[in-house]
């Protein structure tokens, strides 16, 4: 297999070459116009790269052919030691144009005909292998946007047209879902449904699997519905359920079998299909024109924990769903889907795109400071997982994200400190047989005890001093609704143990010294979790001590929940897009200074795991922070410094840069200097090993890091390696506290 690097509409994309007769496709959306567009572009010398080794890559290839028809090219290309120049063969004039230049060449596209959806097929071919790329060119007017955030705790989407005249209104998921699939106009009072959210935009993400759950063949497909043999996606409170159904981005950090379920990718796709499903649906009925046929793009916001592999694995596994006839045939709507595009954007990436736009406002209130060459420092809290990003800014309309990484705890860590204070003031120093009991109750309870908890934690400034409360004498025998009651009676006890501080002691610690705070200029606050002020109140204060100076610390509750769901849809860039979930970082783990584990942290397990250089696993350290620090320097002589007197052709260069930086990755790969035993990859604050256990070879040096569009190889003139995640105890840390209240579902 060859791999073709091109570049389309600010995406990079990589073309596998397969052998004649094999599958290998790439559809890409865009719209229809009577303009001639640049749908592609790629190197005039094209390097053919292989997974094979580097003695296997054409360094240099040629164009040797092109044949065009209405709405077909060929494009045959050979060795270049081989080739001439270029031979265009039309059979009639035709709208596809392919321009050849001395550095990049073009393909591109004058529709006769705007007002209808035109498919133009791109076969690449060499040697014994091709690859096909089909643009599905649709008219703007029937061009869909979907963006869904897939949330730990509540779940939302958007869906706008395509023309930036339309109006962009997050909708309604539970009430439409409900009315949709389940044939329910109205639910009369609140919280009836374990789905529901005081914020009608708010679809909680509560899944029960069905008893005696089986998954089918075409779970991944199906939609919404009651006969669903394995899991309920609407479903009462008032009705029995076998168990639910943990927080699935946590689970991809964990090899854990939770509740039976042992194909958690499988069913991530199936609840994410279903929502798009509703997507569909709901567009059938905004759609004027029946008889039209419209694409969809569907993007979709994944944490920064989520390693490279996975993302890889659920984008693609994705188009295939959306664009398989399984679905399309089971959407049941009224309208004709001519492709769907699949992508993915970082959670803190697009809460900071829609703070950007935000600061462009004339009557926004909160405006975040808009200073190009300056670096943010974007912290996202949610229920289940902190992450963050670090973005440069180039311009108003301009933006490079230099770094991401995250780790599990957050909200729901917070909830179950406040959960753990209550069990503590109500059972002294049987707490621990308490909170077990409570954590293995009956699903309503949970639900009823995991409401009184977020209550708990709105009204926490107004709570009351639970010292004089006498804790119970016995707690075998108390059934866990009368401890729903005990709650009630103490109300809110405003962390009476210091159970709540503790936890937003460890959460700010974590994520301050896992950031090179010496190179950030503004930090931007986004999450839900937020709102709990205490949070806010510590985590600035750790910010401000590290840095030793006051940093300019914005946050909008406003838009602290929905605001990552209009960042993709702004026209905004972000550096030139790929399915790369970050830059790798290569650290000599012997010249990074470590810090010894206090006795007592061992014994909480609150250490950070890094690296032993001997075993190539992770071992106990608590400080990493000289790792990131030395990539973001790694990143400053890349891309510029922060300079104020910065000129705009500069930043404009630094943009350029780091879009090259993405080519050179997915082209013949990051040459390392100095890879040794000692080296250790990182990639988004995760640990990557070769995949085949190979171990440095000082024989085989050079190498190289290379991306493929998917996933991370090392790569060296005798052979390719995989690149996978290594599973990393310091992100599973707060594991058990980010799954409250359904901790007990997790069974190693």
């Amino acid at each position: 297999m060859y791999n073709f690097f091109f570049t389309s509409l600010g995406k990079a994309y990589i073309a596998h070459l397969n052998n004649y007769g094999e599958s290998s496709h790439i559809d890409i959306l865009c719209v229809n116009s009577t303009s001639r567009s640049i749908l592609m572009e790629w190197d005039t010398a094209v390097y053919m790269s292989t997974i094979d080794s580097v003695r296997e890559d054409v360094k240099s290839a040629a164009l040797k052919e092109v044949s065009t028809s209405d709405n077909k090219v060929i494009l045959t290309f050979s060795d270049s030691k081989n080739a001439g120049g270029a031979q265009l063969n039309k059979e009639k004039e035709a709208p596809i144009d392919v321009v050849i230049g001395k550095k990049n060449t073009q393909l591109t596209f004058k529709s006769e005909d705007h007002s209808v959806v035109c498919v133009l097929d791109v076969v690449l071919k060499f040697k014994d292998y091709e690859s096909t790329i089909s643009f599905h060119c649709v008219p703007l007017e029937d061009l869909y946007n979907v963006v869904l955030d897939f949330g730990s705790e509540a779940s939302q989407m958007l869906i706008s047209k395509n023309n930036p005249d339309s109006a962009i209104v997050p909708e309604k998921v539970f009430a439409n879902t409900l009315s949709h699939f389940y044939n329910i106009q109205r639910v009369k009072g609140e919280r009836v449904y374990d789905q529901q959210d005081e914020d009608e935009k708010l679809f909680r993400s509560i899944f029960y699997l069905k008893k005696n759950a089986k998954m089918s063949d075409s779970f991944e497909y199906d939609r919404p519905s009651r006969d669903d043999s394995f899991f309920s996606f609407m479903s009462k409170r008032t009705e029995s359920h076998e168990g639910r159904i943990p927080n699935i981005k946590i689970a991809y950090l964990t090899g854990a079998i939770v509740n039976g379920v042992s194909d958690m990718q499988t069913l991530h796709r199936g609840i994410v299909s279903r929502f798009l499903h509703e997507a569909v649906y709901r567009i059938s009925e905004i759609h004027q024109n029946k008889n039209k046929k419209i694409g969809i793009n569907f993007t979709i916001l994944l944490p920064n924990v989520m390693p490279q592999n996975a993302v890889s694995s659920f984008l693609n596994n994705m188009r295939r769903v959306a664009n398989s006839p399984e679905f399309l045939e089971a959407n049941g709507s009224q309208v004709t889907i001519e492709s769907i595009n699949v992508n993915s954007c970082s959670e803190s990436d697009a809460s900071f795109l829609e703070c950007l736009h935000q600061a462009a406002l004339p009557d926004t209130q909160n405006k975040m400071k808009v200073m190009p060459g300056k670096r943010y420092l974007i912290i996202d809290i949610g229920k289940g997982t902190t992450d963050f990003s670090l973005v440069k800014l180039s311009s108003a309309t301009s933006a490079i994200s230099e770094y991401r990484a995250g780790f599990v705890g957050a909200g729901n860590a917070i909830s179950y400190a406040v959960f753990s204070d209550y069990m503590k003031t109500i059972a002294g120093s049987k707490d621990h047989s308490l909170k077990t009991k409570m954590l293995k109750a009956e699903p309503a309870v949970l639900f009823e005890l995991e409401n009184k908890i977020e209550d708990a934690k709105k009204n926490w400034n107004e709570g009351k001093d639970a010292t004089n409360f006498e804790p119970l004498s016995k707690v075998d025998n108390i059934e866990p609704e009368a401890v729903l009651d005990k709650i009630d009676e103490l109300g809110f006890i405003n962390d009476s143990q210091g159970k709540v501080a503790k936890m937003l002691t460890l959460i700010s610690e974590r994520i301050v010294n896992q950031i090179p705070l010496d190179n950030v200029d503004y930090v931007v606050f986004s999450g839900r979790s937020f709102k709990f002020t205490k949070l806010k109140e510590q985590l600035e204060s750790h910010l401000r001590k590290k840095v030793g100076r006051n940093v300019d610390v914005f946050y909008n509750s406003e838009t602290a929940k929905n605001g990552c769901l209009f960042g993709p849809l702004r026209k905004i860039s972000m550096s030139l897009e790929s399915q790369m979930v970050g830059f790798p970082l290569v650290v000599d783990i012997t010249k990074v200074k470590q810090t010894e584990t206090k006795e007592q942290d061992k014994s909480e397990g609150a250490a950070i795991p890094v690296i032993n250089a001997e075993t190539l696993k992770l071992e106990k350290i608590n400080s990493t922070k000289q790792i990131f620090a030395k990539g973001i320097k790694i990143l400053t002589e890349l891309f510029g410094d922060d300079n104020q007197t910065q000129s705009a052709n500069t930043l404009k260069s630094a943009s350029k840069n780091f879009d090259s930086e993405v080519k050179v990755y997915m082209t013949k790969g990051r040459e390392i200097k100095n890879l040794d035993g000692n080296s250790r990859i990182i990639i988004s604050g995760n640990l990557y090993s070769t995949e085949d256990q190979y171990r440095v070879n000082s024989a085989d040096a050079p190498y190289s890091l290379y991306f493929d569009g998917e996933d991370f190889y090392l790569k060296h003139e005798n052979g390719c390696h995989k690149l996978v995640m290594q599973v990393n105890r310091g992100s599973q840390e707060l594991l058990k506290e980010s799954l409250f209240p359904y901790s007990s579902i997790l069974n190693d």
